[in-house]
């Protein structure tokens, strides 16, 4: 800003070149607001040169240095932190940035984002990489980075973050039989409601028994969800140079939020035996021949 100008000043300025009674006009640019100079300008340091004419009054002309600073950015998004539910992975829902001094016009843009773990009971932050502020649209964009001061840790931004466990229901089967003296057993079961990540698989077992007519649950028991796929019952086994190596496996289950159903097991009874015979005829008695005595 300028002060104590007389009326009609003229306020001459260049950012490149000094200015004089000779080049004014033509190497400088005439202020809008003498009051002021406002050149559009990148934050860092930078000598502006002036020249000052008014009827009546000696020229002024020299120069100052000017400190533009950037703009400390406080960067966000909208809610308290990021969520997602359990995937199995660090990866991150697509984020809009935000920050209350942006100026209008600005907006955040980022290259890539990761959990810090992608466990529900370890995940605590994101961490955004590659940050830049841009202005304009579509292919007349400008980085405007340089214009403010971003605190960055480790290379990029942290912001608060956290998982929710996977719902996910699970459905033992249900079974239907005539009495046979054995007992109905069912070991099926399966995801009714919700769904496991990619790479991930489940396995349970079933507890119920039913041998006489009537009905029973037919309970989950137990269940495990692994995510290198590998069934837990059996001890697969990779032989190499004569060492046995036992692949590992990961268990996955304690971020997923696990609802177990039951199912029944019905023995119907059997049909009764048919009408027997009847009762035996009573019998007819033969006729005794009268006895006849001869003389």
């Amino acid at each position: 800003s300028i002060t104590n100008l007389p009326p009609e000043a003229s306020v001459y300025y260049s950012l490149t070149t000094p200015l004089n009674d000779g080049n004014f006009e033509e190497e400088g640019t005439l202020a809008e607001d003498p009051t002021q100079i406002k050149p559009y300008l990148n934050a860092g340091t930078y000598r502006i040169y002036y020249y000052i004419t008014a009827p009546g009054y000696l020229t002024e002309r020299g120069s100052r240095f000017v400190t533009i600073l950037p703009i400390r950015l406080r960067i966000g998004v909208e809610g308290d932190s990021i969520t997602k539910v359990y995937d199995g992975n660090t990866s991150v829902p697509e984020l809009t940035l935000q920050s209350a001094n942006l100026i209008s016009g600005h907006s955040i843009v980022y290259e890539e984002a990761y959990f810090n773990s992608p466990y529900v009971s370890s995940a605590e932050f994101v961490t955004v990489y590659g940050i830049r502020v841009l202005s304009g649209e579509g292919e007349e964009m400008t980085d405007e980075t340089g214009n403010y001061m971003i605190r960055l840790r480790e290379g990029g931004l942290r912001l608060p973050g956290n998982i929710t466990l996977r719902p996910l229901t699970i459905t033992a089967g249900s079974s239907t039989k005539t009495y046979d003296t054995l007992p109905l057993t069912n070991p099926d079961y399966a995801i009714t409601a919700g769904s496991l990540a990619d790479g991930q698989e489940l396995f349970a077992e079933t507890a119920g028994s039913q041998t006489d007519p009537g009905t029973s649950f037919n309970a989950i028991a137990s269940y495990r969800i692994l995510a290198s796929g590998m069934v837990p019952q059996i001890a697969l086994m990779e032989v190499l140079e004569e060492e046995v190596i036992e692949p590992e496996m990961e268990d996955v289950t304690e971020n997923y939020e696990v609802l177990t159903v039951s199912g029944n097991l019905t023995v119907n009874a059997a049909p009764g035996p048919g009408p027997g015979p009847g009762p035996a005829p009573t019998p007819v008695p033969t006729p005794t021949p009268p006895v006849v005595i001869e003389p």
